[in-house]
């Protein structure tokens, strides 16, 4: 599931996680993604129509998602368990640059008490929608809703 975008936005859709506008509907600057590819591989920030041109022509192919940008720090947390018995473990931020994509763990993360238990609400919501059992980090971008 982590690797193909659609479905994961389906999941978020379908849990209630805060997810960035999809396109058309979505405004610039635009983040255009590999349906099947994991982390940063292939991502294409599109900051006007002329660059969407420029990459895709006209319209989106198949095989990728294209969404609102929403910048902000990056963040993961660790979810382990079984339907009905989840545990999170300690939040941590992520520094993310272009050749390392994620060069830098911190922790703690630095997050306020309501953004903590947000992301951890969210992430057990995720872990119940996948079925999980095991163990399976969560990244999100905190940003403004309605970015």
């Amino acid at each position: 599931l982590s690797s193909d975008k659609s479905a994961s936005k389906e999941l978020f859709r379908r849990v209630g996680a805060p997810t960035p506008q999809a396109w058309p509907e979505a405004t610039y600057p635009l983040i255009a993604k590999p349906v099947s590819s994991s982390g940063s591989r292939g991502v294409k920030l599109l900051d006007n129509e002329t660059d969407f041109k420029a990459f895709f022509g006209q319209t989106v192919p198949p095989g990728w998602v294209v969404e609102e940008y929403c910048p902000g720090p990056s963040y993961s947390l660790e979810v382990t368990g079984r339907p009905g018995a989840y545990r999170t473990w300690l939040p941590t931020a992520l520094e993310m640059d272009e050749i390392y994509d994620c060069r830098e763990v911190r922790a703690p993360a630095g997050l306020s008490d309501e953004e903590d238990r947000d992301f951890r609400d969210i992430s057990v919501k995720i872990a119940e929608g996948l079925g999980l059992v095991g163990l399976r980090d969560v990244e999100a971008i905190l940003t403004p809703i309605g970015c």
